[in-house]
């Protein structure tokens, strides 16, 4: 079995984690590709509403989500969208 494509979610404003995630696969020579994070601060009430119900979040969940976990939420989606995108049969997604 080939090994799986590697993302990494990291956010524009964490240069530092990215450096350090990245020393640590280049010591493994595990290869990867950065997707850009979503700010959950930074979304616009269409784009929360666009991925995001509160009504559905009450039913399933004891308390609504924050904007940062709706944020992490989006950046998952992003990298489940480029998992189908490019039909890989499987992938590992690191924050």
């Amino acid at each position: 079995m080939s090994m799986p494509s590697v993302f990494v979610i990291n956010l524009d404003k964490s240069p530092e984690r990215m450096a350090g995630i990245s020393q640590r696969l280049d010591q493994l020579s595990i290869p990867f590709e950065r997707i850009a994070a979503v700010y959950g601060a930074d979304l616009s009430e269409q784009e929360i509403a666009k991925h995001y119900c509160p009504q559905l979040n009450k039913r399933n969940y004891r308390r609504p989500l924050r904007l940062g976990e709706i944020g992490c939420y989006i950046s998952h989606i992003k990298a489940w969208q480029t998992i189908v995108d490019r039909n890989l049969s499987c992938a590992l997604i690191l924050e």
